[in-house]
This record gives C-alpha cells, sequence and structure tokens, in this order.
C-alpha cells in the first residue's frame, strides 16, 4: 500500500511534455541558440530561447505553455534547423576543399 502511494504521488507531479521540452532544449544547444551550463546560464537561456521561440518559432509561444501538437511542431522545427546547419557545414568544407585544390566552383 506504501509503495502505491508513493507511485501516485510520483505520477501525479510528472509532467508528460517535460521530456519533450527537454528535447527543445537539447536541439537548442547542439543547434547553438543557447549556451553554457551554469545556473545563471541556464536562466538566461530559458529567457533566450523564449525569445527566439516568439520571434521564430513555428508556434509563437513560450515553450511553457505549448501542447503537445505545438511542441511537436517545435521539435521538428528545430531538427530541421540542425539538418539545414549540418548541410551548410558540409558545403562550406566542400568548397574550402576545392579552393584548396584551386578548382573553381560556381
Amino acid at each position: 500500500m506504501e509503495e502505491a502511494g508513493f507511485f501516485i504521488r510520483h505520477l501525479s507531479n510528472y509532467d508528460p511534455l517535460e521530456k519533450m521540452r527537454g528535447k527543445v532544449f537539447a536541439l537548442a544547444y547542439k543547434a547553438g541558440i543557447i549556451w553554457g551550463d551554469s545556473p545563471a546560464d541556464k536562466k538566461m537561456n530559458f529567457i533566450k530561447l523564449n525569445d527566439f521561440l516568439k520571434e521564430r518559432g513555428a508556434v509563437k509561444k513560450d515553450i511553457n505553455r505549448m501542447v503537445k501538437p505545438e511542441l511537436i511542431k517545435t521539435v521538428n522545427q528545430f531538427q530541421q534547423i540542425l539538418k539545414h546547419n549540418e548541410t551548410s557545414r558540409s558545403n562550406k568544407s566542400i568548397k574550402n576543399m576545392l579552393k584548396s585544390m584551386k578548382i573553381e566552383t560556381v
């Protein structure tokens, strides 16, 4: 009975969307939108991320006000940002390699 009570209390404090919000933060770190991991950095990152989301986000809303479909759109947006960044890095690397080989690109 004690275990069941503990489990119920644990579940009542669990927000299933928190994992998705964490994923957005992780993707924002990878994209370079936010950085640092001191307590002060984390507070500033929360503000920076919300500013980014309100200005350029797919939903234009603070992360804590988003519901599941909105968080899905936001995660997809950040995954596309990372994909674009990787493609840009790859293209730049190829151009630099060709330039060092003295081959002209269009």
